[in-house]
């Protein structure tokens, strides 16, 4: 089987037989084994044990811990990477969007000025939580209108970042 594998900006192919692994077509040893704790594993990637928390968000998509970093990892089958590609397709903001802090902290970088065009999956805005970086990212393409924060500005959950707008139409 093979699966495409999203960890935060990175993209790999990764193909599963019955006696190998590949990541990128380049044979890998791999064991991953359940320990007794809910969502403790224990990964052996090229000899080099390690324990991660694997929290599942949805399908395919996981929730990682592993030597005090967090990952968001997205796992697509063939059915996923197809799904994922009509949604590529259709992510064009249709009315204004408000993109908002996934968690409080503070701002580090904004990355966009009003009147970008973005993609979906661009980043926005990086939110620092618990001395960690988050990049909070467009769901759907279109044109910043207004960016409602700045580098140094504390944030609670759920406060808008941005606005975005469909591609084409007019900021203010």
């Amino acid at each position: 089987m093979i699966y495409q594998v999203i960890v935060e900006d990175l993209t790999f192919e990764i193909e599963i037989s019955d006696d190998q692994v590949r990541i990128d077509g380049e044979v890998v040893f791999v064991d991953l084994a359940a320990l007794d704790k809910a969502n403790e594993y224990s990964l052996i990637l090229e000899g080099s044990s390690q324990p991660i928390h694997a929290t599942k968000q949805g399908r395919g998509t996981w929730d990682i811990l592993s030597n005090k970093r967090s990952f968001h990892v997205n796992v697509l089958d063939r059915l996923g990477r197809a799904i994922r590609g009509a949604e590529e397709q259709e992510s064009q903001v249709e009315h204004p969007e408000v993109v908002i802090a996934p968690m409080p902290g503070t701002i580090v970088d904004v990355k966009v000025e009003e009147g970008d065009s973005v993609e979906a999956g661009q980043g926005l805005v990086i939110v620092e939580a618990m001395k960690m970086e988050n990049e909070v990212k467009a769901d759907a393409g279109g044109c910043v209108q207004i960016i409602h924060v700045a580098s140094g500005d504390a944030v609670e959950k759920g406060t808008v970042l941005v606005e975005l707008v469909p591609p084409g139409e007019r900021t203010s």
